[in-house]
């Protein structure tokens, strides 16, 4: 009887064991299927400047496992036609995918040219949901320019330069 009680307990210690060892495993297969896995910035982008409304993972909504386009390639996503508050607070979903190799910085022009923002540095794998310009538009549509910037993260000089253009509605 005791040998019973003993084979008892041991299989269910046992059985305890894979139990949290199939959580933790789930957990973590959860974590970097779902989640985009890592909350990290790699060392080589932590540098002086990032931007300190910069979120670290991938943007909501997105996906979050994502391949390079190519070698070389610099990507981005935004929001094309943002919507804006009368003071300047907005939603931009700006997103640096994790697989590029350069530092970003978006810059904002309204239909003068003048720059209406300017964020920080963005690793990849950062990303912004809300910004807030430096110079508030009337309410109405402005048809303004981003300038996404890819920056050296090692000399930070800036690279290169995409524009998107953004319809940006003012409430």
């Amino acid at each position: 009887m005791t040998h019973c009680r003993n084979s008892l307990r041991s299989l269910l210690v046992v059985l305890a064991c894979l139990a949290v060892i199939a959580l933790i495993t789930g957990g973590f297969l959860y974590w970097t299927l779902f989640t985009g896995g890592s909350t990290e910035i790699e060392p080589r982008f932590q540098v002086e400047g990032l931007d300190p409304e910069a979120i670290t993972g991938t943007l909501p909504g997105a996906p979050v496992r994502e391949n390079s386009p190519g070698e070389g390639t610099f990507a981005y996503r935004i929001d094309g036609a943002p919507e804006f508050s009368a003071d300047g607070a907005g939603y931009i979903g700006l997103q640096n995918p994790a697989f590029n190799q350069y530092l970003m910085v978006l810059e904002i022009a309204d239909e003068t040219g003048q720059v209406i923002y300017r964020s920080g540095y963005l690793a990849p794998n950062q990303y912004l949901e809300e910004i807030q310009l430096g110079t508030p538009l009337a309410p109405g549509r402005h048809d303004c320019t981003a300038y996404i910037n890819a920056v050296d993260p090692q000399t930070l000089h800036y690279l290169d330069a995409l524009t998107c253009p953004l319809a940006i509605a003012v409430e």
